[in-house]
């Protein structure tokens, strides 16, 4: 007999259970998923030495390079977390997405 369907959680649930957990996950077709972990340190010296060279150029702009503990929305209700990305939005201290996405480097960047 196959197995029931994973019952699909609105965004506002999934955030509200997301504060509890150690570990961040995305939110893909409505269910949690944990994002890949455990990245070589060659790939984090490129995060770090991009997120540093993103707050220089972005200085005096509106906007600010995020990590990937900031989330975007990358579909209605899919929410994605990057491992660096710039948002162009207007800030919200509490918010938990990107306002405006501008940048985001793709998985093979």
């Amino acid at each position: 007999m196959p197995e029931p369907a994973a019952r699909r959680w609105t965004v506002q649930e999934f955030f509200a259970w997301q504060e509890r957990q150690e570990a961040r996950c995305e939110r893909v077709g409505g269910v949690p998923v944990r994002p890949m972990a455990g990245a070589r340190n060659v790939h984090d010296d490129i995060v770090v030495n991009l997120l540093a060279e993103f707050r220089t150029r972005l200085s005096g702009t509106p906007c600010l390079p995020f990590t990937g503990d900031g989330s975007i929305e990358t579909l209605p209700g899919q929410i994605r977390r990057p491992d660096l990305g710039v948002d162009c939005g207007a800030r919200d201290p509490n918010g938990l997405t990107a306002a405006e996405p501008r940048l985001v480097p793709g998985p093979d960047a």
